[in-house]
């Protein structure tokens, strides 16, 4: 690839990851190349992207005008390829779906379901809910799943209920609770994951008794609550995400401010091809607990 095109390429990236060395594991390149990259690029530019810390990258605030840019470029410049490239058989089904989602929920459900249908292909495309939104919107996937509800003209199908829980360091006076109180918090730190957006964020404190004091957004889950850890703030994560650090933080139920549910949509008046709907409809078949979508990828597809 084009060192020129690359680094563009890493800087989206680390924007996205938060760290160099998952930049090059991501990208296939050695860590000192993609750091030496981005650092010629800041060069060139005459600012610096980002903060570099011992266990990753922060871009710089002064610099995000620059990396929206970037990341925007490359957006278009994959919908371009797709659009071009689009395979004539349509046996590729594309899904776009959150990290958490694609990281603990899905990699189980593909194997089984590659093991029913090994001639349909599945590519994941991971985004914050707005920009899974519009990826919908544009028709640059099959279908996505995210946080219920969506955009009008986006219909849905409710999938399954995504719990959120507070999380804190061990040694945070929140952690002998087991129920996040009302003023949970006052003076406090919220560490949000890019996941959401703003309007997200503002959900996460909105039926409480007071905002926090400040708000810091990561691109990183694995930063995030490392930061929670080191007691640098609290943080309202999907609690499937958080079960393999229960030993090492205090989990808060946060059930009684914010009950979200995760459904599937597509564009209204687009009907989904056999393929996506079989898909579709495995998900429902093994997520949904409402025994009338668990019937036939039929259904799913008769909605859209």
């Amino acid at each position: 690839m084009n060192t020129d095109f690359l680094k563009y390429v890493f800087v989206a990236c680390a924007y996205r990851c938060g760290s160099l060395s998952k930049t090059a594991e991501i990208c296939n390149y050695t860590q000192p190349y993609v750091s030496k990259t981005i650092q010629r690029f800041e060069e060139e530019l005459g600012i610096r992207l980002f903060e570099r810390y011992k266990h990753g990258v922060r871009p710089r605030e002064e610099a995000m005008p620059v990396i929206r840019r970037i990341v925007a470029f490359l957006e278009d410049y994959e919908r371009f390829e797709n659009e071009l490239f689009r395979r004539a058989d349509d046996s590729c089904v594309t899904v776009a779906l959150t990290a958490s989602f694609s990281c603990f929920r899905m990699p189980a459900c593909m194997r089984e379901f590659k093991a029913l249908h090994p001639d349909i292909r599945i590519e994941l495309k991971v985004g914050t809910y707005s920009g899974i939104e519009e990826m919908i919107e544009e028709s640059a996937v099959d279908f996505g799943i995210s946080s219920l509800p969506m955009r009008k003209g986006i219909v849905t199908v409710p999938l399954m209920p995504e719990p959120d829980v507070v999380i804190c360091g061990k040694t945070h006076p929140l952690a002998e609770k087991r129920i996040f109180p009302p003023d949970g918090f006052r003076g406090e730190t919220l560490i949000a994951t890019r996941e959401g957006d703003d309007k997200y964020i503002r959900e996460l404190y909105g039926n409480t008794e007071c905002e926090p004091e400040t708000i810091t957004v990561i691109n990183n889950d694995q930063t995030l609550i490392h930061m929670v850890r080191q007691g640098l703030g609290i943080s309202v994560l999907p609690e499937i995400m958080v079960r393999e650090y229960a030993d090492q933080i205090a989990v808060l139920d946060f059930s009684g401010y914010l009950s979200r549910k995760i459904g599937i949509g597509t564009l209204r008046g687009r009907r989904l091809r056999a393929e996506a709907a079989l898909l579709a409809g495995y998900l429902l078949e093994t997520f949904s607990d409402a025994p009338a979508r668990k019937n036939s990828f039929a259904h799913v597809r008769d909605v859209w």
